[in-house]
């Protein structure tokens, strides 16, 4: 079997055969992935293929798209969340736990 893409120049199947055996049976891939840069910061794509079969040829269609952006911003609301958490403790062990539970939850007003 050969696989080819859009131009019709063969290509890898990916790693493992495995991942060649899926190919071949049109079932539709995704996933998470990263790469580093030259300037070594790291960025994060997802991807969606699924391959098909024109004629005797196996054919991958493919779509990828950054999002970098999106888990730095994850990453920074954890540790917003992980910020709260521990202010929410420390108002606990003092006896303000009530108070900032209505705080957050709109209860208290004024």
């Amino acid at each position: 079997m050969e696989i080819c893409s859009a131009g019709d120049g063969p290509i890898s199947p990916g790693p493992g055969p495995a991942a060649g055996e899926r190919l071949g049976e049109g079932i539709q891939s995704e996933g998470l992935a990263s790469w580093k840069r030259p300037d070594g910061k790291e960025n994060f794509y997802e991807w969606s293929a699924v391959s098909f079969k024109k004629g005797d040829r196996f054919y991958i269609l493919g779509v990828d798209r950054d999002i970098t952006d999106r888990k730095k911003e994850e990453r920074e609301l954890l540790a917003y969340q992980g910020k709260l958490r521990s202010l929410a403790s420390v108002l606990k062990r003092r006896g303000r736990g009530p108070m900032l539970a209505e705080n957050l939850h709109g209860g208290a007003h004024g």
